[in-house]
C-alpha cells in the first residue's frame, strides 16, 4: 500500500478525511466484544480504541468492528459477509474467544489476508502456531501501547502488500482450493471438512468455557446459599452477549424461542433475537419481557 505523501496534512487527531474514507480500505477486526473472564469490564473496547483503531488508521485503512455494524435488520448476516468481502482483517486471540476463532476460522476458508495479534497472557492456539503474529501489552501502558501500534502497522502494511501466494491461511498451508462466494457459496470438500473442525475445535472451546465458569459460579452461590441462575438477564450481566450465543430460551409462557443469536436493529430499536428453526423472534433489549426469558436445558 502507498504511503499518504507528504502534501496530505493530517489532522490533529490523525483521521482520515471524507474524501480519503471514499476509496479506503476497509479492515474488518475479529475480536471478544463482551467482557471475559479473567479481564477487567470493558477491557477490550480498551484495546480496540487504544490499540487496534489507531493502527489501522496509521496504516490507511478505516477499522470496522462487529459492534459498528448497526445497518442491517439480522446483524449476524451482516457481519458474516464483511468477515468474507473485507481487503484484510485483524483477529485478536487473545483470551481464545470462541466466536473470534470461528470468524478467524471462516476468514482463513475463504484465503483472505488476516494479522493475527494476542496479548502476552494468552498461549497462542496450536492450530495457528504455523502463522505469525504481532503480540501486545495486555496493561496497555502507554509507551508499550506506542510500540505495539507500530507493530499492528507494520504487519498490516506488510500483509496488504504481500504477494497471494505467500502462505497466510491453512488452506494455502494445505494447498487446496479455497471457497468461493458467487450466488451461493461453494465448498469443495476439503473445504467442508476443514469447516467441520472448526466448528467443532469452537463448540469444545466454548463447551470448556462455560464448565468453568459454571463451576466458579456455582461454587460461588453455593457458598451464599442459592443456585445456579438460569435466568436470562442475569445470564447477560454474569456472561455477556457473546458466551450465550446458541442456547436455547423459553419465555414466560413456557414457549421455547430457540436458540440466542445475538443483539440486531429492527426499525431503530435495539432487539435480542431468537431463532427457533424459520420462526425469529425479537425482544426489545429494554423490554421487561427479557427479565421472564428462562434458559432451556434439555434433560
Amino acid at each position: 500500500m502507498s504511503k499518504k505523501t507528504t502534501e496530505n496534512k493530517e489532522t490533529d487527531n490523525n483521521l482520515p478525511t471524507e474524501q480519503e474514507n471514499i476509496s479506503q480500505p476497509k479492515c474488518f477486526i475479529i475480536m471478544p466484544i463482551a467482557d471475559m473472564p479473567g479481564y477487567e469490564t470493558r477491557h477490550f473496547d480498551r484495546v480496540y480504541n487504544h490499540i487496534i483503531k489507531p493502527a489501522c488508521i496509521k496504516a490507511g485503512f478505516e477499522p470496522v468492528r462487529a459492534d459498528d455494524v448497526t445497518n442491517s435488520n439480522f446483524i449476524v448476516l451482516d457481519i458474516l459477509r464483511k468477515i468474507v468481502e473485507y481487503d484484510i482483517a485483524i483477529c485478536d486471540l487473545s483470551g481464545r474467544n470462541p466466536n473470534a476463532m470461528y470468524e478467524l476460522g471462516l476468514r482463513q476458508a475463504f484465503n483472505k489476508k488476516t494479522v493475527l495479534i494476542k496479548d502476552e497472557k494468552t498461549t497462542n492456539p496450536f492450530d495457528v502456531q504455523a502463522f505469525r503474529h504481532v503480540e501486545y501489552d495486555s496493561s496497555l501502558r502507554i509507551d508499550n501501547a506506542y510500540a505495539n501500534i507500530n507493530s499492528i502497522t507494520k504487519a498490516l502494511t506488510s500483509t496488504f502488500q504481500a504477494d497471494n501466494d505467500e502462505v497466510n491461511s491453512i488452506v494455502q498451508l494445505l494447498k487446496i482450493q479455497p471457497a468461493s462466494v458467487g450466488e451461493k457459496t461453494v465448498l469443495s470438500t476439503q473445504d467442508t471438512l476443514i469447516f467441520e473442525a472448526i466448528q467443532e475445535i469452537s463448540k469444545k472451546i466454548d463447551s470448556s468455557m462455560r464448565t468453568e465458569n459454571s463451576i466458579t459460579n456455582n461454587s460461588s452461590n453455593s457458598a451464599n446459599g442459592s443456585e445456579y441462575d438460569w435466568r436470562f438477564y442475569r445470564q447477560l450481566q454474569r456472561y455477556g452477549v457473546e458466551q450465550l450465543l446458541e442456547l436455547e430460551y423459553r419465555d414466560q409462557n413456557n414457549n421455547n424461542l430457540g436458540k440466542f443469536k445475538g443483539e440486531a436493529t429492527v426499525d431503530g430499536k435495539r432487539v435480542y433475537v431468537f431463532v427457533n428453526k424459520n420462526k425469529h423472534t425479537h425482544i426489545p433489549t429494554d423490554s421487561s419481557q427479557v427479565y421472564d426469558l428462562t434458559e432451556d436445558i434439555p434433560f
